[in-house]
């Protein structure tokens, strides 16, 4: 143990990325293998009335569309576990997903993906989450009866205290009272939100992922596709930047869900 307390060790990725030698997810090129892109949401917020797939379908070079029909789990993901797989009826953000081109190259998604006719009634969306809050403010998401997330049955808030807060109040010398608030701080990451899928040897379901947090995710992928977890085979480690905005799905169940319906 004292060989390695209190001394600085070398990266044990260090070397492959000093020489540019390192693979990560977006390097992976297997024969044959298919493109994928999503059709995301152009609105803030919206009902979906209908998409009319048929031109895209038509275009060379595609093999097909994934939709919310697709998905043999769970429908819904996330840490809160109230983010849809694909959006099917309605929308609740800019760029949310809603289906899947699947096609021979990158160029051939894009193409197909002009030729989608998306029909959305659009809706008032909350920027403000002060707005959001008051009583009768236009709900994020249609099934919600409030934009106040529940600890349980009812309990919108929880209260918490460390020491005696009235006591520290008092005998304050001063107390300045006001409302603070700061610029977003995004995760700029060189690395995209890439993954790359598909059926090894072993008819394992296998995927290739930038997460930081594996294990955290895998249960969550195994409902969606409704796969045991030995059914998968999740592979990173390797992660181009991720400052904490790799802990969550955001390619994985798609490629995986593309790989399932065009096994």
């Amino acid at each position: 143990m004292t060989e390695y307390v209190g001394k600085a060790m070398p990266r044990y990725d260090g070397i492959g990325q000093v020489k540019g030698q390192t693979k990560f997810v977006d390097d992976f090129s297997l024969p044959g293998m298919l493109y994928a892109k999503a059709l995301r949401s152009p609105v803030h917020k919206g009902v979906v009335r209908g998409i009319d797939f048929s031109a895209a379908k038509s275009t060379p070079g595609v093999v097909g569309i994934v939709t919310a029909d697709d998905i043999p789990g769970a429908r819904l993901f996330g840490a809160c576990g109230d983010q849809p797989v694909l959006a099917d009826k309605f929308v609740a953000y800019k760029g949310e997903e809603i289906a899947l081109v699947v096609a021979v190259d990158e160029d051939t998604c894009m193409e197909a993906m002009a030729k989608i006719k998306l029909d959305i009634e659009e809706q008032e969306p909350v920027f403000d989450m002060f707005e959001a809050i008051k009583p009768g403010a236009p709900l994020v998401r249609p099934e919600l009866k409030s934009n106040l997330w529940e600890y349980g049955p009812g309990m919108t808030t929880r209260v918490m205290y460390l020491g005696d807060v009235e006591k520290g109040l008092a005998e304050a010398d001063h107390v300045i009272e006001g409302r603070y608030q700061t610029g977003e701080q995004d995760h700029a990451a060189i690395e995209p939100m890439v993954s790359v899928a598909y059926f090894d040897q072993s008819d394992r379901l296998a995927i290739h992922t930038h997460s930081q947090c594996l294990y955290f995710q895998l249960g969550q992928l195994a409902s969606i596709f409704k796969l045991s977890m030995s059914r998968l085979r999740y592979m990173g480690g390797i992660v181009g930047g991720g400052f904490g905005g790799k802990n969550h799905i955001y390619a994985d169940h798609l490629a995986g869900l593309a790989a399932i319906k065009f096994k």
